[in-house]
């Protein structure tokens, strides 16, 4: 859906039975946006692919201004509630008009409802308690939803009713009547539960069982009329965002306030990813959409109850996204000062110091706080960049501007043919007469190759000494012909040697997919492959970052697997008597401890394995009703 058919009418007025023909919209798409605005009769559609207005414009049925609307899952019908109360349904491919909620009668079923009235009666279908052609609202509809086999439709109302339909008949089936108790101002649909969650006027937020049609939770806390709210990817929140310019969140199994965030200004609208790891929000001073990161993903967070005065005041980020605070993170960093627990730092990897994870037992395997889409792009960074490839080179511009400045001085031209002549001649191009005007990448270049310039993870590689390590002799080659930065490079004076991994992985874990592959792809040394796949080894059996140390290793043998074989049976070795027996030696030494690489991953994979076969059969036996 959301292909456009070309060119025609825009928005036309469709609203008699015949409607047009659907061919052209089964060939090439239809609308997938039905939108109501202030002041207008009519829903609209739009057209997602293209971003353009629709074909069509949907009147309610008694010409009030449109309140609520909906599309439903199939994304071939559209609804359109209005002021008035009526709720119409049309067909988005077609334009057609399709039901009415109550539906409408024919003039003899109007004939017969009349006559019995008359005697006091009620023309009923005998399977419901509502007679056909009634149950209509009395007030603006403020919400509708449909369920995900077009069985029933839900709605709501200002009236404080909400009420059950037949999607197919427009047969008023149950309703459940709030009417003396608060008006519904907005509804939320949880399809994977069958739960829907209604903000009321009396500033509550109310969750039934649409199976049941009953009350299963009543959310209180906002001071102020709620703007928005929304349930979490997974069904266990809602969050809410009312006039007083607070956040809240409510967990569903408990009915306890979690978390709450006061703000600068009200928030007007939110929204959760799919995912989980994200909420977007607007808010009323300004024109962009703020994304708040989901902390609950990376760290435990209680379900137990806040009160008020734990409220938390945050600052909304900047445009350069500086400044802010995270929104499910930020209410428990007092609860973790006070009970002593530290949170994980920003590289991502959980570290022994920690006290949280110091609290685990040693039999319990972690994984990383790395966020899934940066080691998902390290291990497919290939394919991304050839994905990524430009298909033609870029192309010279046609015209050249009619003035072209010119920077060069005549001093600058003889300096060019003095730099020329240096190929041949005796004079040194890095003499301090010459090297101020040379290009800073061959200063870059003339730097890195000192023997006191090393990038960080070389030098925290140098400085990891394995437990088991006999040769501390590294011999391990300046990475002089690498263009790093300069603000990467640290003296070994500066690093302290250690036998735990965690610094050089957790190091390793803060660069970026593309920095991390490039660290990895120049392990050029054997003694230098040795300490990686050691410290891979070691954080195995420390049981930490179980994907991370996964996904490093796989890394490493795409680019090195092919040198490792080649060297290790001795054909790719160069040298004259001890000295390539020595370097055999290496390459075999090397061989070893990727074989305990994969005996530590075979062992600690199979105890997963048996682990969680055994939890399913726990939870499967829990579940099994004896």
């Amino acid at each position: 859906m959301g292909a456009s058919a070309g060119g025609g009418a825009v928005w036309a007025n469709v609203t008699n039975k015949k409607g047009s023909d659907a061919t052209a919209s089964s060939a090439t798409g239809w609308e997938s946006i039905v939108t109501g605005h202030r002041g207008d009769k009519y829903a609209r559609t739009w057209f997602w692919g293209r971003k353009k207005a629709g074909r069509w414009a949907f009147e309610t049925a008694d010409s009030t201004e449109v309140s609520s609307v909906a599309v439903t899952q199939c994304g071939t019908f559209a609804l359109v509630g209005s002021h008035g109360g009526s709720i119409s349904m049309f067909n988005l491919q077609s334009g057609i008009h399709r039901q009415r909620f109550p539906s409408t009668l024919t003039p003899a079923q109007a004939k017969k409802l009349q006559a019995i009235r008359i005697h006091g009666k009620s023309l009923t279908n005998g399977a419901t308690r509502f007679a056909l052609g009634e149950g209509r609202h009395k007030k603006a509809i403020t919400g509708l939803m449909v369920d995900s086999l077009n069985r029933k439709l839900f709605s709501c109302s200002l009236d404080g009713k909400i009420k059950f339909w037949d999607f197919h008949t427009g047969l008023l089936n149950d309703e459940i009547d709030w009417s003396g108790m608060a008006a519904i101002t907005a509804a939320q649909y949880y399809k994977h539960s069958d739960l829907i969650a209604f903000s009321c006027d009396d500033l509550a937020i109310r969750v039934i069982d649409t199976e049941t049609k009953k009350i299963v939770r009543e959310l209180w806390g906002c001071l102020g009329q709620i703007n928005d709210f929304c349930f979490s990817n997974d069904g266990r929140w809602i969050v809410a965002a009312a006039m007083d310019s607070t956040i809240r969140v409510w967990d569903l199994p408990t009915g306890h306030l979690i978390n709450a965030l006061r703000l600068e200004s009200p928030c007007t609208s939110l929204s959760f990813s799919d995912t989980g790891e994200y909420l977007a929000t607007a808010h009323v001073d300004g024109v962009g959409v703020n994304l708040w990161n989901n902390r609950t993903l990376f760290a435990h967070v209680p379900s137990r109850l806040i009160r008020e005065d734990e409220i938390v005041d945050a600052v909304l980020p900047t445009s350069s996204g500086e400044g802010g605070q995270g929104l499910l993170g930020a209410a428990f960093e007092e609860d973790a000062d006070s009970e002593g627990v530290q949170y994980p730092d920003e590289d991502g990897l959980s570290s022994p110091n920690q006290n949280a994870v110091d609290s685990m037992s040693r039999d319990l395997q972690t994984l990383s706080l790395v966020s899934r889409a940066r080691w998902q792009t390290l291990l497919h960074l290939d394919t991304i960049r050839a994905r990524n490839r430009p298909i033609e080179p870029p192309k010279p511009p046609e015209k050249a501007p009619f003035f072209l400045p010119s920077l060069a001085t005549p001093q600058d031209l003889s300096h060019h043919h003095v730099l020329k002549d240096t190929s041949t001649s005796t004079i040194d191009p890095l003499e301090p007469s010459q090297s101020d005007n040379l290009s800073r990448i061959i200063t870059q270049r003339h730097l890195s190759s000192s023997s006191s310039a090393r990038s960080r993870f070389t030098a925290l590689l140098h400085a990891y000494r394995p437990s088991n390590d006999t040769d501390t002799d590294t011999d391990i080659p300046n990475r002089g012909e690498m263009e790093v930065d300069s603000d990467d490079h640290v003296h070994p004076s500066d690093v302290v040697e250690t036998s735990d991994p965690t610094p050089l992985l957790a190091h390793l874990a803060s660069l970026s997919a593309s920095a991390a592959d490039v660290e990895i792809r120049a392990l050029a040394n054997v003694s230098e492959m040795q300490l990686f796949v050691r410290a891979l080894t070691m954080r195995l059996t420390q049981k930490r970052d179980y994907e991370m140390v996964q996904v490093w290793m796989r890394v490493f043998l795409r680019c090195h697997s092919g040198v490792v074989a080649e060297r290790a049976s001795g054909s790719g070795v160069h040298g004259e008597g001890g000295e390539g027996d020595e370097e055999v030696r290496k390459w075999e030494e090397l061989r070893k401890a990727l074989r305990e690489w994969k005996a530590e991953a075979e062992k600690e994979g199979q105890r997963l394995a048996e682990m969680v076969g055994y939890c399913k059969g726990v939870v499967g036996w829990l579940r099994s009703g004896r």
